[in-house]
């Protein structure tokens, strides 16, 4: 397995969390984006 093939099958998983947590969270739209930012960027950070 390369690395860039671990990352592709990563980031798909990633976005199926996001499209779930969008379906819960209709609500507080502005909340869940600096969510996903933060959540964005601790991945970035554990990753890198």
């Amino acid at each position: 397995p390369s690395p860039s093939g671990a990352t592709t099958s990563v980031l798909p998983q990633d976005n199926v969390k996001c499209n779930i947590h969008l379906k819960h969270l209709k609500k507080p739209y502005l909340q869940k984006l600096l969510e996903d930012r933060n959540w964005v960027k601790d991945l970035m950070t554990t990753l890198f």
